[in-house]
């Protein structure tokens, strides 16, 4: 008898306000582009996947085409897409009601690019837990591991 094991996964995309255009591009080019490409290839790979604000607000505007692949893959059901806050800001560093306001203007716009409801919240940095527990998110997940320490940049 086989045992299933189930893996929740979920990526994580982002790129900081103001960032070079050459970043995004060469990033676009070297990872986005590629995993989307690796989904459409791979049905049965199902996972949740967070994009920042400003990444894709650059999408809509340089890549629109991508945008369009990762909504087919939320139509079916592949990807679910997770909200956060919309400008990923350090969140103990700022008011309470500012961190829910980036929740609901980047679940506004998620619901509006994509067409459906975020249920995961990514609150990226320490302190996303407690806006995540004044929202209505089911899950939150966060980029620390399990030893407490950040994981090693991959990119660097």
């Amino acid at each position: 008898m086989h045992k299933r094991i189930s893996l929740g996964l979920a990526i994580h995309n982002h790129q900081p306000v103001g960032n070079f255009p050459f970043v995004f591009a060469d990033l676009y080019q070297k990872v986005y582009e590629p995993m989307v490409a690796l989904l459409e290839r791979h049905p049965r790979i199902r996972l949740a996947m967070h994009y920042s604000g400003p990444l894709l607000d650059w999408l809509d505007v340089e890549r629109p085409e991508l945008l369009e692949r990762l909504a087919a893959l939320v139509k079916r059901e592949q990807v679910e897409i997770m909200t956060g806050a919309y400008y990923e800001p350090i969140l103990p560093m700022i008011p309470d009601r500012d961190k829910l306001a980036q929740v609901v203007a980047y679940t506004a716009e998620l619901r509006r690019r994509f067409g459906c409801e975020p249920s995961g919240l990514w609150p990226k940095r320490p302190g996303g837990g407690r806006c995540a527990g004044r929202s209505r998110f089911r899950g939150a997940r966060s980029g620390r591991n399990c030893g407490g320490r950040p994981p090693k940049p991959i990119w660097w």
